[in-house]
C-alpha cells in the first residue's frame, strides 16, 4: 500500500540516536552547563526515580556493569563519581 505512494518510494535509512534524560543531565553537569549550586532544583524538578544502566570503574581497575532503580539522591551522587559512565 505504502509503495504506491510516491512519497515513499525512495527509502533510505536513517539511524536515529536519542539519550536519557539522565544521561543529559549528566553530561550538562560534567560540561558545566549545570553549576553545582542549581544541581539539586534542576534533579528535584525534572527527574524522578528510575531504572539506569551505567558502569563504573572499581578499585583494581575492572569495569563493573550495574542495572539498578536510582533516586534523586543517589543520582545526585553519582554525578560526583567520575569513575560512572551512563549507558542508558
Amino acid at each position: 500500500m505504502l509503495y504506491k505512494d510516491e512519497n515513499f518510494k525512495v527509502r533510505d535509512n536513517i539511524s536515529i540516536t536519542f539519550k536519557s534524560n539522565d544521561f543529559l543531565i549528566y553530561e550538562w553537569t560534567s560540561l558545566g552547563y549545570i553549576d553545582e549550586k542549581n544541581i539539586h532544583t534542576f534533579v528535584d524538578n525534572y527527574r524522578q526515580t528510575r531504572r539506569i544502566k551505567f558502569t563504573r570503574k572499581t578499585s583494581d581497575n575492572s569495569i563493573e556493569e550495574q542495572d539498578k532503580l536510582i533516586d534523586n539522591t543517589v543520582f545526585l551522587e553519582m554525578l560526583k563519581d567520575s569513575t560512572i559512565y551512563l549507558i542508558f
